[in-house]
Parts: C-alpha cells; sequence; structure tokens
C-alpha cells in the first residue's frame, strides 16, 4: 500500500495543507526583526513549496530544509537546479536528530512537528535557536467544540494529536515561546492546494491500477481522507503558529 501512497503523491508540490499566502502571512509577522542575512531551517521540508517562497521571500537568506525521505529531497533539488536558486541547500536527516551545531534565526515547519509530537518539538528545536529567534509551523488542532466521535477516532487513528487550538497555544507558552501572531489556515489550503492535485493524480491512476487491491485500498484513503474534512472541517484544521523564543 506505501508504494501506491508514493505513487498517488509523487510530484505534488506539498505534503499537507498550505498555501504561499499563508507562507507569506506568516513570515510577514517577524520579517523586519530578521538579521540581513539570516540563518534559516526548514524542518519536515517534504517536496518544498513554502522552502522555495522562502528563498524568494528571503534572497539574502541562507536556508537548509532537512527531511528524511530522499524522494521528496530530489523533488525539492530539481526545482532548485531548474530555478538557479543559491540559496537553499538539502540535508537527508530526522527531525529528531539533527546533525546541526550552529544555531538558526528561524526555523520553519509546516504540517511536520506532529511527527515527534509537538510539545517534544518545541522543547528540541530551542537548541537549536538563536536567543530571541523564530519558531513558525503550523499545526492540525481542533477549533470549535464537542467533537463529534466520529472525526476524533478517525484522527487519532492516523496519527493526529488530541488537542485544541487554545491547548496548543497554552502548550507553545509553557515551552519557552512568545506566540506572536496565530491564524487559521482557509479551505483552500485544503481543498485547492493539497487535495485538487490528489484528486488529479488519483483519476489517472485509477486507468492504470484499478484493479490492483492494494492500489484500491491505497485510493479508498486518500478518498476518505477528503471526505472526512469536507463533512468535519468546521471542527478541526491547520492553525499557523508564529512564535519567538524567550
Amino acid at each position: 500500500m506505501m508504494k501506491f501512497f508514493f505513487e498517488i503523491h509523487k510530484g505534488n508540490p506539498q505534503e499537507g495543507p498550505g498555501s504561499d499566502e499563508c507562507t507569506e502571512r506568516a513570515l510577514r509577522v517577524i520579517a523586519d526583526r530578521l538579521p540581513v542575512n539570516p540563518r534559516v531551517l526548514d524542518v519536515g521540508c517534504g517536496p518544498g513549496r513554502q522552502t522555495m517562497l522562502l528563498s524568494q521571500l528571503l534572497p539574502k537568506a541562507s536556508i537548509t530544509a532537512l527531511d528524511k525521505y530522499q524522494w521528496y529531497l530530489d523533488q525539492l533539488n530539481a526545482s532548485i537546479k531548474v530555478r538557479g536558486i543559491s540559496n537553499i541547500t538539502t540535508i537527508n536527516g530526522s527531525m529528531d536528530d539533527m546533525p546541526f551545531q550552529e544555531q538558526f534565526d528561524l526555523i520553519w515547519s509546516e504540517g511536520a512537528l506532529y511527527i515527534m509530537g509537538v510539545e517534544n518539538a518545541l522543547k528540541y528545536l530551542q537548541g537549536y535557536l538563536k536567543p530571541n529567534g523564530f519558531l513558525s509551523f503550523s499545526d492540525l488542532v481542533w477549533i470549535k467544540p464537542d467533537v463529534p466521535d466520529e472525526i476524533r477516532s478517525y484522527l487519532g487513528t492516523a496519527g493526529a494529536e488530541d488537542v485544541s487550538r487554545e491547548k496548543r497555544y497554552e502548550t507553545i507558552e509553557n515551552a519557552g515561546y512568545l506566540v506572536e501572531d496565530h491564524f487559521v489556515l482557509p479551505e483552500e489550503a485544503w481543498l485547492d492546494n493539497y487535495y485538487a492535485p490528489i484528486a488529479k493524480r488519483l483519476k489517472m491512476m485509477d486507468e492504470q491500477h484499478g484493479d490492483d487491491p492494494e492500489y484500491q485500498e491505497a485510493a479508498a484513503s486518500e478518498r476518505e481522507e477528503v471526505a472526512m474534512y469536507k463533512k468535519y472541517k468546521d471542527y478541526y484544521g491547520y492553525v499557523f503558529y508564529v512564535c519567538r523564543k524567550r
């Protein structure tokens, strides 16, 4: 099933909800307080849609993009080469065992910190931030109370943390950060930017692999995720948090 997961997601510009508009909005909060030549780390960069944008918005930055899946990094490296970008370096590595000695002015992570647990990640990444450095990340949380059992169970099975928007805010501050800004990602960040490319890919792959039981299982899982979001989108979403290390 995993081989079809990677095939379904192959070539997608991002591996979770997000948009250039949201990335730019989050960066605007802190851009004028970054050094002229900031050191930036993109943790769990995936195929690097946001990495590429950060390189444009911060042309004098030195950006390191970290991910443990080489096929994502290969896609990002191809984009870097095509566009002739010189301020991004990619590294294959795990976010919970990063190979860096230096500290960064800004750590960025869109939809990836849940992999090691957001609270654990907040504490771990502090050691890689300069004093008063910034951490910007997006995370899936409940945005409405009285969550139906069906979606709570579904997201729990998928590995999402069972936490409200307010509780995540509290966790961030208890971990030693000040929240400079936070906002909920709009529906387009899910439906247009993430799910639409997957739907297009599934339509093509249905013709090639429609009789394969493993593909059918993988495709059904993708379609269920979209259906659950459309049914329960009022209850959960990604929130972008822009934080400063105390």
